[in-house]
């Protein structure tokens, strides 16, 4: 007898776990986003380990443009990146608030990531309907070198700088 009630009480609160997992946003509405990456290595060579650290932080902004039934529009803007690496005998350093560190070679490489701007259509659960590059964006037409610098920057850093694509689900849905 206690099975049954015991089996009858966890059928009728199944459902009850279930979320209605809409997104809710106002048009106007700006969020920020800050992450924080961490990552520490070791690999070993021909009997030697070498070991690399990198700490990297993005902040990004999401500026809500439009809100209707069938979805959200969002800008999507790098506000800053900065990151320190230090592996095989070399350190490096990058913030993408100074003017020098824009101008060095690395500089260079990260510009297409911090000057990615794009804009997202979700559906009201998160997932990515549309994305839409900025014209004056570096990423509009990405080359097969670039495409791999920023898979290279990616996973390096532990942070995804790349435009996502429709059909994932975005970041801002938990």
């Amino acid at each position: 007898m206690k099975r049954i009630i015991l089996i009858a009480a966890l059928g009728f609160s199944i459902p009850s776990f279930a979320q209605n997992a809409k997104l809710a946003f106002q048009k106007g509405q700006k969020i920020e986003m800050t992450v924080e990456s961490k990552k520490a290595s070791t690999v070993e060579l021909m009997g030697q380990a070498m070991e690399s650290t990198a700490n990297a932080t993005i902040t990004t902004s999401y500026d809500i443009k439009d809100v209707n039934a069938s979805g959200t529009v969002i800008e999507h803007k790098v506000k800053r990146l900065v990151f320190t690496a230090d592996g095989m005998g070399q350190k490096q350093s990058f913030d993408s608030e100074k003017e020098a560190d824009l101008q060095g070679e690395l500089g260079k490489i990260l510009e297409m990531s911090i000057k990615n701007k794009y804009t997202l259509t979700l559906d009201p659960t998160g997932k990515i309907t549309n994305v839409k590059l900025d014209d004056d964006n570096p990423n509009a037409k990405p080359d097969a070198e670039t495409e791999m610098i920023a898979d290279l920057v990616s996973t390096q850093l532990g942070l995804n700088l790349n435009t996502p694509k429709a059909g994932v689900i975005s970041e801002l849905s938990i």
